[in-house]
């Protein structure tokens, strides 16, 4: 079996835990997911499956979106409601303007510093294990950008002023820093108190899975459910190779190929005469493409 699987992931558990129970379910050991959603959060989880895992870096690459939850007024070590609150403070009316009329300058190009409670290793270890021993080490700022933010509704819960957003992102970014530097722009602190991503890449919530349907499913059905992998490749133009062409490809060898004009070297998904995706060439020069990945 190779190709994707769009898990729909519940809150409670992490990602290594939904790895660990398709690994069972489908009886193969190699399998991945193409970004970590923390235990609290849900949302949509690609896991790549086979073969699937030599295209992980492309799907991880692809931008995100999620809806969030900023609580205003109160502070946590981990920037979100899994960890202990450090610091409560009264919200003012002053405050909640000021967020209302700065929080689209977050749009755009930045540099984010990643948080402390994040997975990301320093000398083998990750940083949340380091954060948990009361240690703090420097972390390299990291290039994200804001597509689009959106402010989709406010409301009152437990006494504590809460915004609901909806963003639009390149990979890498940290939404809990996100709702942290928000917080600011409101003049006041505040932590990332839901996160639901709604879509990675080409996979959105509406064609996810839910974790609980897979489990349960039918052996016979399982494969209804996994995407092939030129699908979750779309934004690549194809090109159709001959038999000649085609056995050229397959042997890692580049191939001459008739393409429109493009502005610079480009990839593109590459398909035998009988429509069987051989996997992705790179344009080495105009009419040239050579394998990037031979995925038969």
């Amino acid at each position: 079996m190779k190709g994707i699987l769009n898990l729909l992931k519940p809150p409670g558990s992490t990602s290594h835990d939904m790895v660990d129970q398709v690994r069972k379910k489908l009886q193969i050991k190699k399998i991945g997911h193409t970004g970590t959603l923390d235990p609290g959060a849900c949302g949509v989880l690609p896991l790549i499956i086979g073969k699937a895992t030599k295209i992980s870096d492309y799907i991880i690459s692809q931008d995100k979106e999620y809806i969030f939850e900023l609580t205003l007024g109160v502070s946590t070590d981990t920037l979100d409601g899994e960890g202990n609150i450090l610091e409560e403070v009264p919200v003012t009316e002053k405050n909640e303007k000021q967020l209302l009329d700065g929080y689209q300058k977050l749009i755009g190009s930045m540099k984010q510093v990643p948080p402390m409670y994040s997975a990301i290793k320093r000398g083998g270890k990750k940083l949340y294990e380091l954060a948990r021993n009361g240690e703090t080490v420097n972390r390299e700022p990291r290039d994200v950008s804001i597509y689009d933010l959106q402010l989709k509704h406010t409301y009152l819960h437990k006494n504590k002023k809460r915004f609901l957003f909806k963003v639009n992102c390149s990979k890498g970014t940290y939404i809990r820093v996100l709702a942290e530097d928000l917080a600011k722009i409101a003049g006041t602190i505040g932590y990332m108190s839901f996160l639901l991503r709604t879509k990675a890449g080409n996979f959105t919530i509406d064609n996810a899975i839910r974790y609980e349907e897979f489990i349960d499913a039918r052996d016979e059905d399982l494969y209804n459910y996994i995407v092939t992998m030129d699908k979750a490749l779309v934004e690549f133009p194809r090109v159709k190779l001959n038999e000649k062409k085609s056995r050229f490809f397959r042997s890692g060898n580049a191939v001459d190929i008739s393409i429109p004009d493009t502005i610079e070297p480009s990839l593109y998904r590459i398909y035998d005469e009988n429509e069987e995706f051989l996997g992705l060439g790179r344009e080495i020069s105009h009419g040239k493409l050579k394998p990037e990945k031979v995925l038969v």
